[in-house]
């Protein structure tokens, strides 16, 4: 089981994606974290890959940063609201089969307003979420590592 999963844009927040990925490997080692899923196999279906690794994930953390919602697709329109668009795919899976969301806030990104998302990622506004900022940087992982500590923690002793 994997501890936990990161869910990012390219376009918004692909630098704090990393850097946190290093932080947590460091954490809680490198195979308890997850990104990007690196490790998907030639020809494999990204949907049932995606829905198999995030039931075998604790927890998810969204990154959302200043432009998470406006990143828009070839014709303009918000990826976002696009059901093929691989942020949205992964918080929705994540909601569907009962793994934690928890909405990670770069910079002081303000927390989405329920009538910016899509309906099946309404349930996003009801979770607590995290601010994680460039200048608070090794206090606010800290803090997030202490969270995901108890929340690993919890998952493997039940």
């Amino acid at each position: 089981m994997t501890g936990s999963c990161i869910s990012y844009r390219r376009e918004d927040t692909h630098a704090v994606a990393g850097r946190l990925f290093d932080d947590l490997a460091d954490a809680f080692g490198r195979e308890r974290v997850s990104m990007d899923f690196d490790d998907m196999p030639l020809g494999e279906d990204f949907s049932s890959y995606t829905e198999r690794k995030l039931r075998e994930t604790t927890v998810l953390l969204v990154l959302i940063g200043p432009r998470w919602l406006a990143v828009t697709d070839a014709e303009g329109a918000r990826r976002i609201d696009r059901m093929d668009d691989f942020v949205r795919f992964d918080i929705a899976t994540a909601l569907r089969v009962g793994v934690p969301v928890v909405p990670v806030l770069v910079d002081d990104t303000p927390f989405p307003q329920a009538e910016q998302l899509p309906g099946d990622l309404g349930a996003l506004i009801r979770r607590q979420g995290i601010n994680l900022s460039s200048h608070r940087w090794r206090a606010d992982v800290a803090r997030l590592v202490q969270q995901l500590e108890r929340l690993i923690g919890a998952a493997q002793r039940g």
